[in-house]
């Protein structure tokens, strides 16, 4: 194994950084991302302007501070591992199409009794090309992104960014619910708001039904009238 100088948690030592944009918000080694928007986003647009058109690179994406900062047991989680991403995919960050897919996105969930956690993205040039990659083990808990680099060759990591997130009730119009994060709705910070479908992929945090919307919300539909019993 390759003996590290650097600190891939906070990027220290890598030469060139990745441009990063997770729900619309630009990443910035370690800037603050809101709870609604970590948990239910997409997947992050990555870029590497520097990258080649004729090369393929691998990224991941961990958490190293699970499951709280202090005492980081199951570090790391593996949130995203991609590879044979091609130089020009890397170039616009447009798609993950055309690359192998390790281990599907999974959104940021830090529990609700820890400190913020960082969440670290990291790309990898594949120094021969496209690579025949094993299967990565189910549980993304403990994985460890420096073993997996060696085993492949890759060496150290040539782009890295991270932000931060930290389990929090949604604010006033906020999302609370949908998106890729399907589970229930989380909670909202104030007494006085409730989580509103508008549709099964986004709820919002408000202080009452929206009424007279086009498309209409769930609260603002009248439950459909129950089917006519047809007597023989």
């Amino acid at each position: 194994m390759l003996a590290y100088t650097l600190d891939l948690y906070q990027c220290t030592g890598v030469s060139k950084s990745l441009d990063v944009t997770f729900g619309g918000i630009k990443i910035d080694h370690g800037n603050e991302v809101p709870y609604s928007t970590a948990h239910y986003s997409g997947t992050p647009i990555i870029k590497l302007a520097s990258a080649n058109e004729s090369a393929y690179y691998t990224v991941a994406m961990i958490d190293p501070d699970a499951p709280t900062p202090e005492n980081p047991t199951v570090r790391s989680v593996r949130h995203f591992l991609v590879g044979n991403i091609p130089g020009a995919n890397m170039i616009t960050g447009l798609s993950w199409q055309s690359t192998t897919i390790l281990s599907d996105f999974i959104n940021p969930t830090p529990p609700n009794v820890s400190a913020a956690h960082r969440y670290v993205q990291l790309a990898y040039l594949q120094p021969q090309g496209k690579v025949s990659f094993g299967p990565v083990d189910p549980s993304p808990i403990n994985f460890n992104v420096t073993a997996f680099a060696d085993e492949y060759g890759f060496g150290l990591p040539i782009g890295c960014n991270f932000f931060r997130t930290q389990f929090a009730c949604s604010s006033d119009l906020a999302q609370c619910g949908g998106g890729v994060s399907q589970e229930g709705p989380i909670c909202c910070g104030s007494a006085d708001h409730s989580c509103y479908e508008q549709t099964p992929y986004y709820y919002q945090c408000r202080t009452s039904c929206p009424k007279g919307a086009t498309p209409p919300w769930a609260c603002d539909t009248p439950p459909s009238a129950p089917a006519p019993v047809i007597k023989a």
